[in-house]
């Protein structure tokens, strides 16, 4: 009995794995963000804490397909995996859950038993529709991402940060809400066999179903550094060669619907009940969506034709294969249990099977050997065009320093050439003093002494005029925006109060911007109050900080 369920849980998670499992985490294998050698931890944890979440697909299959007898499902197993196998000669892009569906459901027919026919097309309506809801969720988050982009407007750096983590997470969810949906098939096709393996450690009992979600743990892992790694690698050169934000959106449309088609409380809101749906048919809805938006549907038209026939064909042909392999092992369908040449009969089919799947990875070998070292390639230029990308984001850095700097020089400047200003205008102050001294002088030779002196003065200074508009010039220059938001927003202001507020706004006290603007502290107060009423400021509201906000 070890031995069957052992066979079981090998052949379920070989064909889970080898057929679901690439596509879903092939979308973090294209941004090149994932540190791959991190991946298996991911995985193992993901797939372990979603064991006690697999009970409403593992109950309803069990209520609905009654089988205990471990040869049955063992010859159910295997005639599901070799139908699924012979059919992925017509198509590629199809699932094991529709192959084992149409397996079940030919061995009750042929024993003739009463089976939940409602939860079948509960199914089959599950599966075609949980493609198109993944279509339409793509869509819908495509936009939102873009909006909130667009709308919180976010540095490049840190809107990288939230996509990387943002691509972490979901990827977990994804691996989660997989092991939730798909994986349960192993917990309900081996929930009838009474296992007799809970061991006692300490006085602690181990219950059946940890030690065979244990093994399909060990499968998976075995299975990824055999070929899911590669097959993934593959599938983000041909298949999802997006970037991380498209990646993102992809994971979060799968695994959202795969959680929805798990839970029977929102399953029966629509009328259906939970079932397992296909990861690959669900990621291709959510790939074309985006291709939709792009106008532009990178993916075989005729490969996509025949995916979406095999939600029926595939069941189908299980069906048909499945009754085949009955008829042939079972001569009587009275009979609900095996005898030990049934038993030899199915240890040669698994055989089979084992050598129909190593001459087929035996002929694939070296063709996706060559795919491998294109995804490694892509993985090495993914690298290089994030240390591109960070030298770029440090020079835009190293520009941004420099401009402030030079900024903060022109400031200085501006502030040196005030103040001499300032000392230019106390300069005419003393020259008119002087000159009024004048007046009360008798001596003629005293009087044209004093005027020589006045002159050479006057000459060193007499470019004042020039330096005051060079002033203005160059602080509407460099404060161009805050002189344009002035005239936005307080169109009334005089050309005097604009100055006055771009000289607040550096940092020019009243004594200065008295000197500056030869008026006196009286007029420059009059000035700043005459602002404060423009601008409608409150009592408490201090206008210097308020212009520098502005």
């Amino acid at each position: 009995m070890i031995i069957e369920v052992l066979i079981i849980v090998i052949i379920t998670g070989l064909w889970l794995c080898l057929r679901e499992f690439p596509i879903i985490i092939g979308h973090s294998f294209s941004s090149g963000i994932l540190k791959l050698k991190y991946l298996p931890l991911v995985i193992a944890f993901s797939i372990l804490f979603s064991l006690p979440f697999t009970k409403g697909i593992s109950n309803n299959f069990n209520d609905s397909f009654q089988i205990t007898t471990p040869l049955i499902i063992l010859l159910i197993t295997l005639s599901s995996a070799i139908a699924m196998w012979i059919f992925s000669l017509f198509s590629k892009w199809n699932s094991y859950v529709y192959s084992l569906f149409g397996a079940i459901m030919a061995y009750m027919v042929f024993m003739k038993n009463k089976f939940a026919l409602t939860y079948f097309w509960q199914s089959v309506i599950a599966w075609v529709i949980s493609p198109i809801i993944s279509c339409i969720i793509s869509i819908i988050l495509f936009f939102a991402v873009k909006y909130l982009i667009k709308k919180i407007d976010l540095h490049l750096i840190v809107l990288n940060r939230i996509l990387s983590i943002s691509l972490i997470v979901f990827l977990i969810l994804t691996i989660f809400s997989f092991s939730i949906n798909n994986g349960s098939i192993i917990i309900a096709i081996t929930q009838p066999i009474d296992l007799m393996l809970n061991i006692n450690l300490a006085g602690i009992s181990i219950n059946s179903q940890y030690i065979v979600w244990a093994i399909f743990i060990i499968v998976v892992l075995a299975l990824y550094f055999i070929s899911i790694k590669e097959k993934a690698s593959n599938l983000s050169i041909r298949l999802f060669d997006v970037n991380t934000e498209t990646s993102v959106i992809i994971m979060a449309s799968v695994s959202l619907v795969m959680l929805l088609f798990s839970s029977n409380s929102v399953c029966a809101a629509i009328g259906l009940a939970a079932t397992p749906v296909s990861p690959i048919h669900v990621s291709l809805a959510s790939i074309i969506g985006i291709g939709l938006i792009h106008k532009s549907i990178d993916l075989n038209r005729g490969e996509l034709i025949k995916s979406a026939l095999s939600i029926i064909l595939l069941p189908a042909f299980s069906f048909f294969f499945t009754n085949l392999i009955l008829r042939t092992v079972i001569a009587d369908s009275s009979k609900q249990s095996l005898d030990i040449t049934t038993f030899l009969i199915v240890a040669v089919l698994f055989l089979l099977v084992a050598i129909i799947v190593y001459f087929y990875i035996s002929k694939n070998r070296d063709y996706e050997k060559t795919r491998l070292k294109r995804a490694e390639e892509r993985n090495r230029l993914n690298e290089m065009q994030k240390v591109i990308v960070d030298m770029e984001i440090k020079v835009i850095q190293n520009e941004n320093d420099n401009l402030h700097k030079r900024l903060e020089i022109k400031r200085k400047d501006l502030i040196n050439n005030a103040l001499w200003i300032g000392q230019q205008r106390n300069f005419l102050d003393e020259i008119y003093t002087e000159i009024k001294h004048l007046e009360n002088i008798d001596e003629i030779e005293k009087i044209k002494e004093d005027i020589r002196t006045l002159e050479k003065k006057i000459i060193d200074k007499k470019a004042f005029s020039h330096e005051i508009n060079e002033l203005y010039s160059q602080v509407e220059l460099l404060h161009k925006d805050f002189s344009s938001i002035l005239h936005e927003r307080f169109p009334n202001l005089t050309e005097q109060e604009k100055r006055i507020a771009t000289l607040l706004r550096l940092g020019f006290s009243t004594k200065e911007l008295s000197s500056i603007m030869s008026i006196t502290p009286k007029s420059v107060e009059v000035c700043r109050y005459r602002l404060r009423k423009k601008m409608n400021l409150k009592r408490d509201e201090n206008l210097i900080e308020f212009i520098k906000s502005l």
